[in-house]
């Protein structure tokens, strides 16, 4: 059975995939940052700063609604595992929505920090976990949004 794109790319609930096997064989996990946009965004916006590129690994996990995702935050803020770097709030009503073409999301960058990470040696690695409601995502995703977008960045020369 062949599904459209629209249906692949459906958000999904974590706890629906939690116990639904084949629920879980359908989510999508982000791809790492590209080493052309990793290039272009150093030489861009960092002045070559490479401590300053936080967002190579990275993942979004989707909301139905802003009491969803302030739950999810809570949780966060409690895991001891979990070491918040920074908070990017783009709901904050102070936030100039325009920089993004109207997207708003939270954007964390955190390191993983237990046993296993300091053993391996990557307990300082930043990653970045956007927090995003379903409808903007969907809207930021689908069709010319996000190439318009990037359009927009280029322009910013970000």
């Amino acid at each position: 059975e062949d599904e459209t794109s629209e249906a692949r790319c459906k958000p999904m609930r974590w706890r629906d995939c939690k116990l639904d096997e084949a629920l879980r064989g359908k989510a999508r996990f982000a791809k790492l940052k590209s080493i052309d946009r990793c290039v272009e965004k150093l030489s861009r916006a960092y002045a070559g700063d490479v401590s300053r590129l936080v967002d190579i690994v990275r993942q979004s996990i989707m909301f139905e609604d802003l009491k969803e995702l302030h739950a999810c935050l809570e949780m966060i803020a409690e895991d001891p595992d979990l070491q918040v770097i920074r908070v990017k709030n783009r709901f904050d009503r102070h936030y100039d929505a325009r920089q993004t073409g109207g997207y708003r999301d939270v954007c964390l960058n955190v390191c993983l920090v237990t046993d296993e990470t300091w053993r391996v040696g990557v307990s300082g690695h930043v990653c970045e976990l956007q927090l995003a409601l379903c409808d903007y995502k969907m809207r930021a995703t689908s069709g010319k949004g996000h190439s318009r977008y990037v359009s927009y960045r280029n322009l910013r020369c970000e």
